[in-house]
């Protein structure tokens, strides 16, 4: 496996190029200094820490609330948990929401009925002590010969994390790799 992409090869992100740092399997990013044209004019930036247990812990914690949220239909904690931002998105498995506004609108002319759901593969990283992802499959028993999908990007702004974006959709149960199968630890 290549060690490194030469910058010109490389994607710009937020001001730097993000790399695989193939011997220890890293994600690292390095900025380009000015006037950088080849490997040895980047300056290596510190090492992401994922999946720190602290951070976990946190969001986690912040997950388990948001689905109990769901499913009892607290609209008040859902829309506390969703950034309020007009950059804060969420696609949904019938509907594009732009916003906190509209989010809210929606969640508030949602129905109570049927919001009850079984969780599998759900997956949290967390990525230093600001961002994580989570992402699970969801089961109804109105529906059951489909699967939800929801992943969601989180946020810490001063001590509460966020949701800055969503996506729900569904699918056919038929097209899932075996739910049992995983090799990950589910929660």
């Amino acid at each position: 496996m290549e060690t490194g992409v030469a910058p010109d090869e490389a994607k710009l992100r937020s001001g730097g190029y993000w790399r695989i740092n193939a011997p220890s399997g890293e994600l690292i990013r390095r900025r380009i200094k000015s006037g950088a044209t080849n490997d040895n004019d980047l300056a290596l930036g510190d090492p992401m820490e994922v999946d720190l247990p602290d951070v976990v812990k946190e969001v986690s914690a912040a997950f388990e609330r948001y689905e109990q949220a769901l499913v009892g239909n607290q609209v008040e904690a859902l829309d506390a948990m969703f950034r309020d931002d007009p950059r804060t998105i969420r696609y949904g498995a019938g509907e594009n929401l732009y916003g906190h506004a509209e989010i809210a609108t929606f969640r508030a002319g949602r129905s109570p009925q049927g919001l009850a759901r079984d969780l599998s593969r759900t997956v949290i990283t967390t990525y230093g002590r600001e961002f994580a992802t989570a992402s699970t499959l969801f089961y109804r028993a109105a529906n059951p010969a489909k699967v939800g999908r929801q992943m969601q990007s989180w946020v810490k702004f001063g001590d509460e994390w966020k949701v800055v974006a969503a996506h729900v959709s569904l699918i056919d149960e038929a097209r899932v790799v075996d739910r049992d199968d995983c090799g990950l630890d589910q929660s």
